[in-house]
């Protein structure tokens, strides 16, 4: 078992990879595999950086976050930074962005264009980019794809003007459509 010291230098290098700007601002304590952070960061996603970190420690047991966000009044947050910021939280939200969401940042006004699977995405990632600091504005013209439609839905369906239904009711149909197509397989091989 590591000694609470160790787990702390470990902590603290990982605290340096992951946000070297703000290490200086972050304390770091240790009991029992109980890491507490206390101090200030800058924005949001560095906060959840340093949650990460911590957690790819071995031997950390819980860990206690009372870092809080304050915006650095002396620096003034790029466009560049601003979606750099927005990437890693989608990053920790797991969004799958690669060729299904875009991103546009123009003077803290940020578009978010793409294809997000449900309106839960939608809402989270919309929510976590306002979060962030330096957002003016969050243009949001996410559209709401599920997986189960992309292809698998019979063309027959999609002729008869299934783009006009909800999703909850195309999902309903292509489940029936499934379920009498496994049914009619059956019965052929029987």
């Amino acid at each position: 078992m590591k000694t609470a010291k160790t787990i702390q230098l470990e902590v603290m290098a990982a605290l340096d990879d992951q946000i070297n700007p703000n290490v200086a601002n972050i304390g770091v304590s240790v009991k029992n595999g109980v890491v507490v952070l206390d101090g200030n960061v800058s924005c949001y996603s560095q906060k959840i950086s340093a949650g990460q970190a911590v957690w790819r420690i071995s031997g950390v047991r819980a860990l206690v976050d009372q870092l809080i966000v304050i915006p650095s009044s002396q620096i003034k947050s790029t466009d560049a930074i601003i979606a750099e910021h927005i990437l890693e939280t989608l990053d920790y939200l797991n969004v799958e962005k690669e060729g299904h969401i875009r991103l546009k940042v123009v003077q803290g006004r940020v578009s978010v264009d793409g294809i997000v699977k449900s309106d839960l995405e939608k809402q989270r990632i919309i929510s976590a980019i306002w979060i962030l600091p330096y957002i003016n504005d969050v243009i949001d013209t996410l559209a709401v794809k599920p997986d189960l439609l992309n292809e698998d839905l019979p063309d027959i369906i999609i002729l008869r003007g299934a783009p006009d239904l909800s999703a909850r009711f195309r999902t309903f149909i292509w489940r029936i459509v499934h379920i009498f197509n496994q049914t009619k397989i059956r019965s052929n091989v029987s």
